[in-house]
C-alpha cells in the first residue's frame, strides 16, 4: 500500500493513472456487486409500489370510510367527513412514500456506499490522508450544531477548517453558514493539507409588516473546491492575494476591500487569468513566481473552474507562519459515484479527483522548493 512508501515515491505513484486505477479497482468491483443488488431491489420495490401497494391503498381509501360510518350510527355525515379527511391525508402520505421515497432508497444506499467505501480508499492511496463524509446542514448556524469547545482552534472534531476562521485570508466572503460534504485531510512532506468541496451561504433578510427584520431565504455566495495548506515551516509576515482577472474598476474596488496594492508581477502568459495584490512587493515577488502560477493554473483547469482566488498570509498570531488558501468556483462535482444505472467500475470521476489532488500536492512541492 501507498502508506508504506516514502513521500517521494508516493508523489510519483499518485500521478500514475495506470497505478491508481489498478489499486482502486477492487473497491469499485465490490461497489459494482452492491450496485447490482440494489438495482434489483429498486425494480422490485417499484413493482410492489405500482402493482400492489398503490392499488390496495386506493381500494382501501374508497371502502374503509364507508365501512366505519356504517357501524358508527348517529352523525354519519360528520363522521364520514372526518374519516374521509383522515384517510385522504394518510393516502397522500402513503402514496408519496411508496412512489417517491421507499422505491428509490437503494439509490441513496449506493451513493453512501461510494462515500463510505470508495472515497476512503482513495484517501489511503493518496498517502497519509483521511476522508470525511459529514454535511453541515444548509441554513443551520454552527452554534446550534457544535459547542465552541469542539470548534476550538478553528477545526471541528473531524479536523475540518471553520470557514469563518479563514476570512483572515481576505478571499473568503462574509457568510452566515457553510456546508461541507466531502473532505480530505492529510499530511504531505510535513504540510497539513485540506481539500474539499464547499458552499458558502448568506442569510437574506427583509422588513416585515411590523418593521422587524425577517428571514427571506438564503443566497449562495460560493460553490466549488478549496485547498488549505499549512506551510508552518515557512516564515512569512506579508499578505498576498492572487485573484481572478478584473477590469480597472474591479481592481480599484479589490484594493479597497483588501487594503492591498495591485502588483504588476505576473508572467504575461497569465495576465488575462489573474491579478496579484500584496502589502509587500518584494516578498510577494519572491513567493509567487511563474512556476507557482503554472501549478495554480493547472489546479484551476483540472477543477474546471470559472474563477480562482488564492491567498498567502500569516494568521496574525505573532508566529509569522505561512498559510495558503486556494478557492476555485466550479459547478463540477467529482465526488459523486457513477450513474446508478451504469457500471460502477468507471474511472472518469475518480481520475478527475485524483488529478485535482495531485495538482494540490504539486503546489506543496513548489512552495517547499521556493522556501
Amino acid at each position: 500500500m501507498l502508506s508504506n512508501l516514502d513521500q517521494q515515491e508516493s508523489e510519483e505513484v499518485i500521478g500514475d493513472e495506470a497505478w491508481f486505477r489498478k489499486e482502486i479497482t477492487p473497491a469499485l468491483a465490490e461497489l459494482e456487486v452492491q450496485r447490482q443488488r440494489r438495482k434489483t431491489s429498486l425494480f422490485k420495490r417499484l413493482a410492489l409500489s405500482y402493482l400492489v401497494f398503490i392499488p390496495a391503498l386506493t381500494i382501501l381509501f374508497f371502502i374503509e370510510p364507508f365501512t366505519l360510518v356504517k357501524h358508527a350510527g348517529a352523525s354519519e355525515d360528520m363522521i364520514a367527513l372526518i374519516l374521509t379527511t383522515l384517510m385522504l391525508l394518510f393516502y397522500a402520505g402513503a402514496v408519496f412514500f411508496l412512489l417517491l421515497r421507499w422505491p428509490y432508497a437503494p439509490m441513496q444506499e449506493y451513493k453512501e456506499l461510494y462515500k463510505y467505501e470508495v472515497l476512503p480508499a482513495v484517501a489511503k492511496l493518496l498517502g497519509d490522508f483521511k476522508y470525511y463524509y459529514l454535511i453541515f446542514p444548509y441554513g443551520r448556524k454552527l452554534s446550534s450544531l457544535f459547542s465552541l469547545k469542539e470548534f476550538s482552534g478553528g477545526t471541528d472534531f473531524n479536523g475540518r477548517k471553520d470557514m469563518k476562521d479563514l476570512r483572515v485570508s481576505k478571499i473568503v466572503p462574509k457568510h452566515d453558514y457553510f456546508e461541507f460534504e466531502d473532505y480530505f485531510r492529510g499530511t504531505y512532506k510535513g504540510v497539513d493539507v485540506h481539500f474539499s468541496e464547499v458552499r458558502l451561504i448568506k442569510q437574506e433578510y427583509k422588513r416585515g409588516k411590523n418593521g422587524k427584520k425577517e428571514e427571506d431565504g438564503c443566497k449562495l455566495l460560493f460553490e466549488g473546491v478549496f485547498a488549505y495548506l499549512d506551510l508552518g515551516h515557512t516564515k512569512y509576515a506579508g499578505h498576498t492575494v492572487i485573484d481572478y482577472n478584473r477590469n480597472s474598476l474591479g481592481e480599484l474596488l479589490q484594493e479597497f476591500r483588501t487594503d492591498l496594492k495591485r502588483a504588476n508581477m505576473v508572467d504575461s502568459r497569465f495576465e488575462d487569468l489573474i491579478d496579484v495584490y500584496t502589502n509587500d512587493q518584494v516578498e510577494a515577488r519572491y513567493m509567487i513566481d511563474p512556476i507557482v502560477i503554472e501549478r495554480l493554473t493547472e489546479f484551476y483547469q483540472k477543477a474546471q473552474g470559472q474563477k480562482m482566488r488564492c491567498a498567502l498570509y500569516d494568521e496574525g498570531k505573532g508566529r509569522h507562519h505561512m498559510k495558503m488558501l486556494i478557492m476555485i468556483e466550479t459547478s463540477r462535482n467529482n465526488f459523486e459515484p457513477p450513474n446508478f444505472f451504469s457500471s460502477a467500475i468507471d474511472y472518469e470521476q475518480l481520475d478527475k479527483l485524483r488529478e485535482q489532488m495531485y495538482s494540490v500536492l504539486e503546489i506543496v512541492d513548489v512552495m517547499n522548493l521556493e522556501n
